[in-house]
């Protein structure tokens, strides 16, 4: 920490400036634990024994923001400066802060272990609650009693999954257990909240980490309700070997391998939520058999995308993308061309089109991977075929009038007459474009 490369840095500035007005200070939080496991840090936190008002004398003229003052804590220069601090939970979440004498006792009072780790300037560690040790180990442990961390703020129930799932880490026994008793203390959690980490989650890859983890510490009622009716519902064995729930994470995990858009790993997450649900389950031929589950699904992930807090935008996307993953045409142009015609309704051109075909494809292809090993090879095949189809179709094919050259009210048409006409001109278009396709691929 004292090279010279690091001398420059706002965080290393602004450390030494406090060490040098005599205060004790060092770096604390998830950069420390990031650092400690050869991870690249993002955000450097300093902990100290200098007031807010200390802290901000001390950096006359510069960009200090005070907003968090109340709570202990300045910004400089984009390095967050947190007194050491005790805390007292009157309202689950909302801490009640007073100043603490020490780092130990403000490590006391922090999440999790390993984030209550501190760092000198010389890069010596200071270690009072253990967290090195499960550093190494590789565990998620409550710092002092689980229970009683829970308590004062419900959201460490998610952090502990989040935290678990992006370093692949497993939680403690102690620690798991004490979430498994904790689970319903979700229940009265602002959305935001468990948007946030579902958020962190997304953006690290790691979603098909933490739901597992979800399920396993009785969380998903509260976080994901919409799945909780997944675990343990069967599919047909001719075409799945993993229950509904099962196969979902696979999909998921697929689909974040591919490092495929937040668009295709929430469809991923939600392309068979109708799964099971009363008026869509039915046997056939002495099978479950979920006909219809696409259609039922595409209103269910709008507006459990929409509840987490997403954009609407995001969660129209999410929508068409679980409404239409069961996308089948044959591999003649013809019968790809019928199918995409009620997609490309849903957009306005063909570069909008094309961008979701893309998105569609890569969330069959996670889809298809999460399949019975024989059929999804079988699968993944024909999908490679479909993709050489589609993109010739996309290309020499028009789905809009405007591609096609057609204005019907250039014809002196207006209103729906127009529109009518529009249509059947595209029509003919898309049959010569498709005769021409079948002639130079044979098919």
């Amino acid at each position: 920490m004292s090279s010279a490369a690091d001398r420059d840095t706002p965080h290393h500035r602004v450390l030494r400036r406090l060490l040098d007005a005599g205060h004790e200070a060092l770096f604390v939080g998830g950069a420390v634990r990031d650092h400690l496991l050869g991870r690249a840090p993002t955000d450097w936190d300093v902990a100290t024994s200098a007031a807010p008002e200390e802290v901000i004398a001390l950096f006359p003229g510069e960009d200090v923001d005070v907003r968090g003052r109340h709570f202990g804590v300045v910004v400089v220069d984009g390095v967050e400066v947190a007194m050491f601090r005790g805390e007292e939970y009157l309202v689950p979440g909302k801490p009640a802060v007073r100043p603490a004498t020490s780092f130990a006792a403000d490590a006391a009072r922090r999440d999790f272990t390993v984030n209550a780790i501190g760092l000198t300037i010389d890069g010596a560690i200071v270690d009072p609650v253990g967290g090195l040790a499960d550093l190494r180990a590789g565990l998620i442990r409550a710092v002092g009693e689980p229970e009683a961390r829970f308590r004062e703020d419900p959201a460490r129930l998610l952090r502990a999954v989040t935290l678990a799932a992006r370093l692949g880490f497993r939680i403690e026994p102690g620690t798991a257990g004490a979430i498994r008793r904790s689970a319903a203390l979700l229940a009265d959690q602002p959305v935001e909240r468990v948007a946030k980490e579902i958020g962190k989650l997304l953006d690290a890859r790691v979603l098909h980490r933490g739901l597992p983890l979800l399920h396993e510490l009785g969380l998903l009622p509260f976080v994901l309700p919409e799945l909780a009716h997944m675990p343990g519902t069967p599919q047909n064995p001719a075409y799945h070997h993993l229950d509904v729930w099962q196969h979902t994470v696979a999909v998921v995990r697929a689909a974040e391998g591919a490092e495929a858009p937040r668009a295709v790993v929430l469809a991923a997450v939600f392309h068979d939520v109708a799964k099971g649900l009363p008026g869509v389950r039915t046997v056939r031929r002495g099978q479950p058999s979920d006909i219809g589950h696409e259609r039922a699904g595409a209103p269910i992930a709008f507006a459990a995308v929409r509840r987490l807090g997403f954009s609407t935008r995001l969660a129209r996307r999410v929508r068409e993308l679980v409404r239409f993953h069961l996308f089948r045409p044959s591999l003649r142009p013809g019968s790809v061309v019928r199918a995409l015609r009620p997609i490309a309704a849903r957009f306005r051109g063909s570069e909008e089109l094309a961008a979701f075909v893309d998105e569609l494809l890569q969330l069959m292809r996670a889809d298809a991977a999460a399949l019975a090993p024989g059929f999804a090879t079988r699968s993944l095949e024909k999908q490679a075929s479909l993709r050489r189809v589609i993109d010739a179709v996309l290309e020499r094919v028009p789905f809009y009038p405007k591609d096609a050259g057609i204005d019907g009210a250039a014809l002196g048409l207006t209103g729906r007459a127009a529109g009518e006409r529009n249509r059947q001109l595209l029509l003919d278009a898309q049959s010569v474009a498709v005769r021409a396709l079948q002639e130079n691929t044979g098919r």
